[in-house]
């Protein structure tokens, strides 16, 4: 090669370098440097039918998931490995199956995919079988970031069978230092007291006359005592616990939420960020 050719091309190549490192990671004018999502979205659905393929369900999987960072195939954040770990683990009880029993934090589409896929065959199998109405099912996961947690909303419905479907809102909460999951008493340090508080709130927002217990309304609070749960989150200045069917009433009691304004909490409330 030329000399001067070569001497040209080394000093070029060192200009190139030079430029791209002044430029910050994920520098919009950096489109030499490729910078993986941070939370992966995407939606996986399928169909089943009749025996006779008259008719059909959908059924479907929305989701958000932690991806690993750069090439380490590693999580950069213990907190994104335990939504990732919680969304698995939601998964698996969702299916109670076997073929899906190695525990990971790594998710990909194609996990989703699989998982709905098997689902929809062993729907299939039953229908054909029995002759009976499509199975469906729908499963969300979505992730918000806060300053110092992050929660999962895992929402979903389904039916396989019966007279009616199932349905539900779970919300988890993960701490973004350690990674671990946050429980009411991270927030509230008296829980007695809180349901003491709660229950004049919860009586009014379901509309529960003075003079009748919260049994003879139809809730199923043992000794007709009212306690909150852990199915809690906080939006707009409020603390937020929903209850789905079944919890503390009949299906047809549908879903109760109580929502508490934090003001009200006074020296109860620990604090938030």
């Amino acid at each position: 090669m030329n000399p001067l050719v070569y001497v040209s091309l080394f000093t070029l190549l060192a200009l190139v370098s030079c430029k791209s490192a002044d430029l910050p990671l994920g520098d919009e004018s950096a489109d030499q440097v490729y910078i993986p999502k941070r939370i992966e979205s995407g939606k996986t659905s399928g169909y089943c039918y009749t025996a006779d393929k008259a008719d059909s369900s959908e059924s479907f999987i929305s989701f958000e998931y932690y991806t690993p960072q750069f090439s380490s195939n590693v999580m950069d954040s213990s907190y994104k490995d335990s939504v990732n770990t919680m969304i698995y683990r939601m998964i698996q009880f969702e299916f109670i199956e076997d073929m899906f029993d190695q525990e990971t934090s790594i998710l990909t589409d194609n996990f989703f995919s699989a998982r709905l896929d098997f689902f929809l065959r062993n729907a299939q199998e039953e229908v054909d079988y029995l002759e009976s109405t499509p199975w469906s099912m729908e499963l969300n996961f979505h992730i918000v970031e806060k300053k110092s947690f992050v929660r999962l909303n895992h929402t979903g419905w389904d039916y396989t069978g019966g007279a009616h479907g199932n349905y539900w809102d779970m919300y988890h909460l993960f701490d973004k230092k350690s990674g671990r999951i946050l429980s009411l008493s991270d927030f509230i340090n008296d829980i007695d007291a809180l349901n003491r508080l709660a229950l004049p709130y919860f009586r009014e927002q379901n509309e529960i006359p003075d003079d009748i217990t919260l049994e003879e309304y139809g809730f199923w609070f043992q000794g007709d005592a009212f306690e909150i749960n852990e199915n809690f989150y906080f939006e707009n200045g409020n603390i937020v616990f929903l209850f789905n069917p079944y919890e503390i009433a009949p299906y047809a009691g549908g879903t109760s939420e109580l929502i508490i304004p934090l003001s009200d909490l006074g020296d109860l409330f620990i604090g938030i960020e």
